[in-house]
């Protein structure tokens, strides 16, 4: 969910994409899960304002959404002015290039390379904006889908444990966690993810199944984390592997 859009970046240009057109994919889906989420972030207090008061959720949802809503207004600022992010850009270059003492005959290569993707992630997202509005709209309802039937896991959870599922509570619930896991505070967030399930779903819970609390979160973290990593791993073993010998293959070709 964070952290692997640059391998999604390179085994989309693996698939033929250039850079630029593999950045605004990746970075246009995260723009519409950004969207999701802050849209619904009002719904989710409201239905929490009167259940919690504690601390480390109020500024974890105050970090998380103004870093959203900074994400937003950057990423709209580079699709609007490509040639100030062009600039931004080459300046990172020249620096790194200065400190590294590159070879300036390849800085400029590198320079070249910088306008050229930066124009195709342009291009991309001004043709999802407009001519691929469908697509963009179909891809806003996949995203809608793919997160409620996630938000529907602790309900199941609850229900396995003998318990109400809380479906809207619930789905409220994990509306803030997102954001304050998602704050750029926390890296990996690890830690905050668990104390933040406890802390929402206790009030839901209540002090009656309290015992049960820790079991909820443990299984909770186990199917919607752990076994993700788990999931990851394995597949992208198998990508990099088919990858390398493909490389291999290639090079034993030429030789």
């Amino acid at each position: 969910m964070a952290g692997g859009e640059p391998v999604r970046i390179h085994l989309l240009k693996k698939k033929g994409l250039s850079i630029g057109q593999a950045t605004a994919s990746v970075l246009g889906e995260r723009l519409l899960d950004a969207i999701f989420i802050l849209v619904l972030v009002p719904f989710a207090i409201y239905l929490f304002k009167d259940r919690i008061d504690i601390g480390f959720i109020q500024i974890g949802l105050t970090i998380g959404i103004i870093f959203f809503i900074l994400a937003i207004i950057l990423f709209l600022y580079a699709i609007k002015n490509p040639e100030k992010t062009k600039a931004f850009l080459c300046r990172i270059n020249s620096k790194i290039s200065g400190l590294f003492k590159r070879d300036p005959a390849k800085s400029e290569v590198f320079v070249d390379r910088i306008n050229t993707e930066v124009d195709n992630f342009h291009e991309s997202m001004i043709f999802f904006i407009s001519k691929g509005k469908r697509a963009f709209i179909s891809a806003g309802v996949i995203t809608i889908l793919f997160w409620s039937i996630g938000f529907m896991i602790p309900s199941m959870i609850l229900l396995g444990l003998g318990l109400p599922p809380f479906f809207i509570e619930s789905y409220a619930a994990q509306i803030l966690l997102i954001v304050i896991i998602m704050m750029p505070t926390t890296p990996g967030s690890s830690g905050i993810a668990e104390g933040g399930v406890a802390a929402l779903y206790s009030v839901l819970i209540g002090t009656s199944f309290s015992y049960l609390l820790g079991v909820f979160v443990l299984l909770f973290r186990l199917i919607t984390f752990h076994m993700n990593l788990i999931a990851g791993a394995i597949f992208q073993y198998h990508i990099f592997r088919s990858v390398t010998s493909f490389s291999i293959n290639s090079l034993e070709n030429e030789n």
